[in-house]
């Protein structure tokens, strides 16, 4: 092999590990997203229950701090991903679950999702090709309930 060669072999060892590189890093960044997302489906499913404990104690529904105040619903653990909204009356409560990421990089950062009295937890794209949209009553049923 002559230098030449060399020198061509050594470029596409270079060229394909960087390659390599950025293909790991958009691995790693879509599974922690996907973690994150899990991760705020997962609370929509507590909220869901302590709303139900929260309601047959109170005979209304709650806030997100009325129900940590009551002590059914755990704080929320430490997490930048997600940011959760909520409003309540005695028939009827909707919470949100929203990434506070944006991204103008990307059509979609992740999804968001609505949860209301009905107990069925919904989701959206969110991102810029919707206007980083809020998922709302509207939106379909995510697939695990």
């Amino acid at each position: 092999m002559n230098l030449r060669d060399a020198r061509r072999h050594r470029c596409c060892a270079v060229l394909f590990a960087c390659i390599l590189c950025v293909s790991c890093s958009k691995i790693a960044s879509r599974a922690r997203e996907e973690k994150n997302e899990a991760d705020a489906a997962q609370r929509l499913r507590d909220v869901r229950s302590a709303e139900r404990t929260f309601k047959g104690r109170h005979d209304r529904f709650g806030t997100l701090d009325d129900l940590v105040a009551a002590g059914v619903l755990g704080l929320p653990p430490a997490s930048a991903a997600y940011r959760f909204s909520s409003s309540a009356t005695a028939t009827s409560y909707e919470i949100t679950a929203t990434p506070t990421k944006r991204d103008d990089a990307y059509a979609y950062v992740g999804w968001a999702f609505f949860l209301d009295e009905s107990g069925v937890i919904r989701g959206a794209p969110y991102g810029k090709n919707n206007g980083y949209r809020i998922a709302s009553k509207n939106d379909q049923p995510i697939r695990d309930q």
